[in-house]
């Protein structure tokens, strides 16, 4: 199992929220994910700071030797979302590969752009683990509200 570590996270105070940044927080978020058994690749796709480009972070927790660029530019195309799931549902995808199960939980819709969290397992899901994906949606959608809300009261003080 691969665990990354991000000191740039570890050394800053709770009070430079102008110093944290998305990718570090996703990466981050991206890798509990893959710590956690079966899962062993996680996607989250969001939009960036600037509210208008869209952006992915991905990890892997093991050899994905078996997840073909085929499969990922499939995941990156977005064919496999046939509709716009209510947010902080755990949906599951299906995928040509029997051995393989694939799940995305949206947390936000923008002009039908979905941001998500995609994750690709070993086996099902158990509910806890699909619980863990909901939780893990929800705070990344709080973490990047908050931090949003936070510039632009920072901008408009300034």
């Amino acid at each position: 199992m691969v665990v990354n570590y991000y000191p740039k996270i570890r050394e800053r105070s709770a009070r430079d929220v102008d110093e944290l940044d998305f990718d570090s927080f996703f990466n981050l978020q991206a890798q509990q994910l893959t710590d956690r058994e079966p899962i062993f690749f996680t996607r989250i796709v969001f939009r960036g700071a600037d509210r208008k480009k869209y952006q992915e972070t991905t990890a892997y927790n093991r050899e994905s030797s078996h997840l073909s660029q085929e499969l990922i530019n499939y995941l990156r195309s977005e064919k496999w979302l046939l509709d716009y799931p209510e947010v902080f549902t755990i949906n599951e995808i299906n995928l040509s590969d029997p051995q393989l199960f694939a799940y995305f939980c949206p947390w936000g819709y923008k002009n039908n752009q979905p941001e998500y969290i995609q994750v690709i397992a070993d086996r099902p899901l158990s509910a806890h683990l699909q619980k863990y994906l909901q939780t893990a949606a929800i705070l990344t959608a709080k973490y990047r509200e908050i931090c949003l809300n936070w510039s632009e009261q920072k901008v408009e003080s300034q």
